[in-house]
């Protein structure tokens, strides 16, 4: 049988929203034809080995070291996981529970309480002070109504009497702000979500993806959308792209022009980059002096010489992302013109007197695409801003959704779209149950 030429949507680009997209869209029940000029999956949110930034110094086992272009965690509860146990994705993957979080005060990297439990073991807390979290936190797990506009940083302080460095680890850690100016609405629903998550699979609220977060995810997500009939072409220069009552698409190497409805593709304006610096080292950063290291950890340094939080995460061969032994240090921070040079401090305080194996700096997303030729039937993933680590994959599969649906509608039309379903929302089979005490 002859392949075919012409499909529903054509997807360009294999993005973690995109793919999801895909993935919905195949088993919705349209054709679906997948394009990536590059020859790995992810796009921007790819997982790379060294040996794909740099031949220059690699240390043994190179392949082995898996580096996120888009550094992310995975929560317990949102709207990634959900769409990757409701599509079955979750059978292509396998993922751990992050050992730490912790935030730098007072010259250490100190654990951050993800417990109950965690807040009455932590040594670096007087028991005024736990008496005072606890109180926020008992507030924050309610469903109690906030309507201050103060900023965050300054609500903690004032309405709970938090000292500096518990208000830092709320604000950076719990709440995942990037710097002390974030409001009090979107910074506490941040933190509920972080409780909500504890508890659900373990003692922590977040998941690791073993073999490199986001990037492993979005192959999933490809695997599973070519199951359903989805199209893949990976590794081919774009010859050209046109649009004349549908879309048309020439390929190198590919001998037909394939042709589609409708065109899913992401923003070209990225208003915000990330820069990163990487780190391959056989010494793992230690959280703090009563406290043994940590395989898997995001650390966070409030803002300080650079004025927004930065973040590290730690990756190690229980996450299969470093050989035994062996440990990959991800530091990053966004800004509308970050500089990865100013990073290269913050790496010697982790490692005040170990020399890494390997290092190298980047920017991602990289430069803009092209504009398209036309705007008719195109469907338009933005690029997201503001995002941290335990947010990225959220609002991706969020992003997902909202393209899937908009594609849909434009292939089958408003009544037609009312026989489509995104993926079944129930995960029943799949939740781990949590003891009562584990969470808040």
């Amino acid at each position: 049988m002859d392949s075919p030429t012409h499909f529903d949507v054509l997807v360009l680009g294999t993005s973690l929203p995109n793919s999801i997209a895909a993935a919905a869209l195949s088993k919705a029940g349209l054709t679906v034809l997948h394009v990536d000029e590059k020859d790995n999956y992810g796009g921007e949110h790819a997982t790379l080995a060294p040996n794909d930034f740099s031949q220059d110094n690699l240390p043994p086992y190179a392949r082995q070291y898996a580096i996120q272009l888009a550094p992310a965690l995975v929560p317990a509860v949102g709207p990634l996981i959900s769409a990757v146990v409701a599509s079955g994705v979750s059978k292509y993957g396998a993922y751990k529970l992050l050992d730490a979080l912790a935030l730098f005060s007072d010259g250490q990297m100190k654990r951050v309480p993800g417990s109950k439990e965690d807040v009455f073991r932590a040594t670096h807390i007087g028991l005024a002070d736990k008496h005072r979290l606890m109180k926020f936190l008992l507030f924050a797990a309610s469903d109690a109504e906030v309507t201050t506009d103060a900023p965050f940083a300054q609500y903690v302080r004032e309405e709970f009497g938090l000292p500096d460095a518990l208000a830092d680890a709320v604000v950076y850690a719990l709440a995942q702000c990037a710097d002390a100016t974030e409001s009090t609405g979107p910074a506490l629903a941040r933190v509920r979500a972080f409780i909500r998550s504890t508890g659900r699979y373990g003692n922590s609220p977040f998941l690791v993806a073993h073999y490199g977060g986001l990037g492993e995810i979005a192959q999933g997500f490809c695997r599973t959308a070519a199951v359903h009939g989805a199209v893949y072409i990976l590794g081919r220069k774009l010859v050209s792209l046109s649009h004349d009552e549908k879309w048309r698409i020439e390929l190198d190497g590919v001998p037909d022009v394939l042709t589609a409805d409708v065109l899913l593709t992401n923003d070209t304006d990225a208003k915000e980059k990330t820069a990163c610096l990487v780190a391959l080292t056989d010494t793992p950063p230690h959280m703090d002096d009563s406290e043994s290291s940590a395989d898997d950890a995001l650390l966070i340094f409030p803002p300080a010489s650079i004025p927004t939080v930065v973040r590290g995460l730690v990756s190690g061969a229980r996450s299969m992302s470093a050989p035994q032994g062996h440990w990959v240090i991800q530091l990053f921070y966004t800004s509308p013109d970050p500089d990865p040079e100013l990073l290269r401090p913050y790496l010697t305080t982790l490692l005040p007197s170990t020399q890494p194996l390997w290092e190298h700096t980047f920017v991602n997303p990289p430069p803009s695409n092209p504009s398209l030729p036309s705007t008719e039937n195109v469907v338009r993933i933005p690029r997201e801003e503001g995002l941290g680590p335990a947010t990225l994959g959220d609002w991706a599969a969020e992003a997902a959704e909202r393209a899937f649906w908009e594609v849909v509608k434009r292939v089958k039309g408003e009544a037609g779209a009312d026989d489509i379903v995104w993926f079944a929302q129930d995960e029943t089979d799949e939740v781990v149950a949590a003891d009562d005490d584990e969470g808040w």
